[in-house]
Formats: structure tokens, sequence, C-alpha cells
């Protein structure tokens, strides 16, 4: 099966071996569920995910992406096997104000009360996680700051903290952008302010799926 199908680009984080790109599907002129191309290896690998003119794609981006299979797995019902033979088109930006009308509004990002060390709410047990039905959220968040750590050594990382509904959460940023920057800024606390934040409830790791913030988009 290959079909094609354009999407609003909401996600679009690093992994091992390239990105994880994720969107809402636009069909007839509305929007629909989440769609997340994924390769062969998951993976987006970084030459597969540029425009015909050899340009990135971005957030907000509108685009044409072509699809072999549906292909969900456990939690990550939104998987569809990406064509790398076919480039993505672009057909446009969406307006950013509209994206309040776009956000899922869950009571929580999933199951709650399991963090790590350094997060917050950041992760679910696999044997929990495997039967959500979805893996991706859209939410508006009052305020976001990024936490930069390990500055001086060679492994800096940077987290994402907000609340939403009440519940605190401390997420890894994988947003490309803002990790790409914030990785060279200094250890301590960075305000991002109101944004829209896509979260993405990763795949089994170690018995664990963690929270991501996999894209950052400011009001």
């Amino acid at each position: 099966m290959m079909v094609v199908k354009r999407i609003i680009c909401l996600a679009k984080s690093w992994r091992p071996g390239g990105y994880c790109i994720a969107g809402r599907e636009i069909l007839y002129g509305r929007v629909k569920s989440w769609i997340r191309p994924v390769g062969y290896d998951e993976a987006v690998p970084v030459w597969a995910s540029k425009y015909r003119n050899g340009s990135e794609l971005k957030l907000l981006d509108i685009a044409d992406v072509g699809l072999l299979d549906f292909i969900p797995i456990d939690h990550q019902q939104e998987n569809w096997l990406l064509n790398t033979n076919q480039k993505w088109i672009y057909r446009g930006r969406f307006n950013k104000k509209l994206l309040v009308r776009l956000c899922d509004e869950p009571e929580t990002l999933w199951e709650n009360g399991h963090s790590t060390s350094r997060g917050m709410n950041d992760y679910v047990p696999y044997e929990d996680a495997k039967h959500e039905k979805d893996s991706l959220r859209l939410i508006r968040v009052d305020h976001l700051t990024l936490l930069v750590f390990g500055a001086n050594s060679n492994r800096t990382r940077v987290q994402g903290h907000f609340r939403y509904n009440g519940t605190e959460y401390k997420l890894w940023v994988k947003d490309v952008q803002y990790e790409d920057e914030y990785v060279n800024h200094s250890d301590g606390n960075h305000p991002i302010g109101e944004c829209y934040l896509t979260i993405s409830l990763a795949g089994n790791y170690e018995g664990n799926c963690y929270k991501l913030i996999a894209g950052i988009i400011p009001t």
C-alpha cells in the first residue's frame, strides 16, 4: 500500500538514527488524527526529512508525505512506515493562532507518579504504557522553563519544567531546534514562557516509556 497524507508538522525531535517526526493529518480541509512517519529502524533519517529543494521540514509546515503502511505498535498507534524514496512536498504553513483548536486537552499526560532522579512524572512503566491508545499529545502551558545540566561536561542535557492541569512535570527536551540551541547555554534555568508543547510517549527502553518534549511552539 502506498498513500500520500498531508500533515501539519507538530513534532520534530532527535532520536538515535535521526528524527522522530509527527503531525496531525489534514483531510478534506479538516484536521484529523495524529500521524508519526517512521523509518525501517524507527527513526526518520535526516536526509529523508527534506523537501525536493533540499530545505528542512519545520514545525508548523504543512507537507505531503509518502507512506507505505500503517504499522501501530503497543501505545504508538499513530505509526506509519515512511516511503523514503518519495520527497516531502511543501504545501504551506499552519497559522499558529489556530493551534488552540488542535490541543488534545487530556486530564493528565498519561499515567503519573513515576519519576527519575532528575525528572518529575517523566515515565510510564512499559507494562502500563503498552495498553495506552495514543502516544502523542499537543498541550498549551502557561510557562515553560528549560533546565540545562552539564554545560561543563561533554554531555549537556536540556529538560523542560512546566505545570499542566495542576501537575508538575520535568521532561527531557528532544525538540531539534531547542535542544540544539540550549545545549550551548550555561547551566541553569532559562524561561521560555507560554507555549504549545507536543509530548511524545516513547517506546520501551529497559522496561519504561519516557515522556519527551518533541515540539515547542511559543505562543
